[in-house]
């Protein structure tokens, strides 16, 4: 428990994809240390764990939770992971570097542990394991496969070429390849975010159900998003899923193109968490569509979700990752625009798409604020809640996850418009600034106010306490600045100029000035 602890300590600095994984993680180690204690029979080819070596040892203590002490990826966390853990004695391994149906080399397995599987729950042990500790449970996690050792370690290792630009040219190139009959979009959607046709009938080797990767989002790539590892990821398929080897089909040069483009379809630097939404002042009518263009201008703010871990019961994996926000207000109303990745269109079942954004239900002075998974009997929340099945916003109060009452449909003021395109839900809220009554929050210039999203993905099953939930960021509402403050400085120079004037004046009437004498 205390390797467990120490992990999730010094993981505070670590990105928020990473601190889910490991808070994933502390429950699945709970769980392992919380089970009985494995039994060693007479005849069992295991040893006790004082008898085994080090490799045995670090992956009885760090891995089992998750991928048993067995290797066959059912440890008593695995049922609460939606991606499943690798079953070591299927000998399938992911990511390798190797050529054809070589097992991977010892590196390849190394990385694995060292950088982990982003997107899923495998977190990075490199840092918490050392170069040689790493090189040991590789070694010990061979042993539970039926062929890997008497096969070994794989050794040709794939060259990989020097990346040609990304030219305008390259990524059109690579654009006619992934629409092409070698079959990319008919998985990760014309737009590449996982929402293909054939998305939805995967399952890996083992049975278990698999989504093709949203490659709008490479923190999620299994393996890396460098380009030498989509690259890689290309010639070698992933071992185990639907994802096969294009070496066969694709040039190097080719691609090259693919990988091009794969990187074109996210931003070239990684996005940061936003921890300010600004809310822009516009003359005129606030746009209603989705789509309107008034929205290109606004300043975008780039919001990560975490599973609801907090409160009984617990939700480890949630489907949506992030939400991007956007806002735009006049001398009356003021509007929010929620896009998000979304694979399906899910209006007709019990688990619904539906996006809620959630403020105090008052502002108080200083920094408090209600406790962000829908407030507590002293602090209350405010809520617009948005659902693909009515596509109506209702406006709701909580003071807790079982404690949310809808407002009378009768006092309502928000109203809502929303658009589902290639993967992507867009929903537009809008409400007047002032608040209706004491149950409504009402938008002021002079404060910062807090502001959180709540998403539900009704494919995922999410619904009720399964959902995924941001923590308070604050909204700004941008005020016009004084005419005042543009015209200052050219005031003070012209002041300026008119000094020197007039002391240039002076001097030269005291030149000129005849001598007394």
């Amino acid at each position: 428990m205390n390797d467990v602890l120490t992990l999730v300590g010094k993981h505070t600095w670590m990105p928020w994809a990473g601190s889910i994984t490991l808070i994933t993680l502390f429950i699945a180690g709970g769980l392992w240390l919380l089970s009985p204690a494995p039994t060693v029979e007479a005849d069992s080819p295991r040893a006790p764990l004082a008898q085994t070596s080090p490799g045995q040892q670090i992956y009885e203590q760090r891995c089992a939770a998750c991928h048993s002490i067995d290797g066959d990826g059912a440890g008593p966390g695995a049922e609460h992971l939606t991606i499943k853990p690798r079953d070591f004695t299927r000998d399938e391994y992911k990511i390798k570097s190797t050529e054809g149906e070589e097992f991977p080399t010892r590196e390849d397995i190394i990385g694995v542990i060292a950088n982990g599987m982003p997107g899923s729950s495998m977190p990075a042990w490199q840092g918490f394991m050392s170069e040689a500790e790493m090189g040991q449970v590789a070694d010990y996690i061979q042993t539970f496969g039926r062929f890997f050792p008497q096969d070994g370690y794989g050794t040709t290792v794939i060259d990989i070429p020097a990346r040609p630009d990304p030219t305008t040219e390259s990524i059109a190139r690579g654009a006619e390849l992934y629409s092409s009959d070698i079959g990319c979009a008919r998985c990760h959607g014309d737009a590449g975010r996982g929402d293909g046709p054939s998305a939805f009938e995967l399952t890996d080797n083992a049975g278990f159900p698999i989504f093709p990767a949203d490659l709008t989002q490479p923190h999620t790539f299994r393996g890396g998003s460098d380009p030498e590892d989509i690259y890689l990821r290309l010639r070698t398929g992933l071992t185990g899923s639907p994802m096969a080897s294009f070496a066969d089909a694709l040039s190097e040069d080719q691609t090259w193109d693919l990988v091009n483009f794969i990187l074109s379809l996210s931003p070239e630097e990684p996005v940061e968490p936003a921890v300010l939404l600004v809310s822009q002042l516009v003359d005129g009518p606030l746009p209603e569509s989705p789509d309107d263009p008034a929205w290109d201008e606004a300043p975008e703010a780039y919001y990560p979700l975490t599973g609801q871990l907090m409160r009984a019961s617990r939700y480890f994996q949630l489907a949506i990752n992030a939400v991007r926000v956007k806002s735009l207000y006049n001398g009356s109303d003021i509007a929010f625009h929620v896009a998000w990745n979304d694979r399906t269109e899910t209006r007709d079942s019990e688990a619904i798409d539906a996006m809620a954004i959630q403020f105090p239900q008052e502002l108080v002075q200083g920094d408090e604020r209600p406790y962000f998974v829908f407030g507590d009997s002293n602090r209350p929340v405010y809520q617009w809640y948005w659902s693909a099945d009515s596509d109506t916003v209702v406006e709701r109060n909580a003071t807790g996850l079982d404690a949310i009452e809808d407002q009378p449909e009768a006092q309502w003021q928000t109203s809502g418009t929303a658009a589902f395109e290639n993967g992507r839900w867009q929903v537009v809220f809008r409400r007047s600034l002032g608040a209706g009554d004491d149950n409504d929050l009402g938008f002021v210039t002079d404060r910062f106010i807090p502001i959180s999203f709540v998403a539900w993905e009704g494919l995922a099953g999410e619904t009720g306490n399964k959902l995924g939930i941001t923590t308070w960021s604050v909204v700004f509402l941008e005020t016009p600045t004084p005419l005042v403050q543009y015209a200052r400085i050219p005031i003070v120079m012209v002041i300026v100029l008119v000094v020197e004037l007039v002391i240039v004046w002076v001097a030269q009437r005291t030149l000129r000035r005849p001598n007394a004498e």
